[in-house]
């Protein structure tokens, strides 16, 4: 077989390793269901991802529009940045709950780049909403998970008020 050949062979087997690699690393960390920001996601740390590590935790959604424990209105324009494994097909879930937790709307959240990647990747929605009757309530922001096992659910909770 002419050297050539066997190049090309070594280099996409090469290719496909790391191919493997890589999705063994994505699929096979996932962050948990905990209400709280927490992730066990491994990512390497580049200028997408600068300032959302806390306590050596990645978060996985960085809400820029507003903060925690801060009042909200309807309409309420969100955005932020999310780990680009929380999208599915460019967008991932939103959900408005009041004190209670009873849901009171859901929202799309739309990356404005390229999600398919393991970077933190810009995103936008907007949730419009009836006045609750309580003071307080939370934004779920859920990663999209179409396979619909729970395994690969994760939830970030930001605290609100009304």
């Amino acid at each position: 077989m002419p050297s050539s050949n066997k190049r090309t062979i070594i280099l996409t087997l090469a290719g496909l390793l790391i191919l493997a690699s890589s999705a063994s690393l994505i699929i096979g960390h996932n962050t948990t269901d905990s209400p709280t920001p927490a992730s066990d996601i491994e990512i390497e740390e580049t200028e997408n991802t600068e300032g959302a590590i806390e306590n050596n935790t990645i978060i996985p959604v960085v809400v820029d529009s507003l903060a925690q424990n801060e009042g909200i209105h309807s309409p309420l324009a969100i955005t932020g940045t999310a780990i680009g494994l929380w999208f599915f097909e460019a967008d991932f879930p939103i959900v408005l709950k009041d004190g209670n937790g009873t849901t009171l709307a859901t929202a799309i959240a739309t990356a404005k780049s390229n999600w398919m990647t393991v970077d933190y990747v810009p995103f936008e929605a907007t949730l419009e909403f009836d006045t609750p009757t309580t003071t307080t309530g939370t934004l779920e922001f859920r990663k999209d998970n179409p396979s619909g096992m729970s395994e690969h659910d994760a939830t970030y909770i930001l605290p609100i008020r009304f």
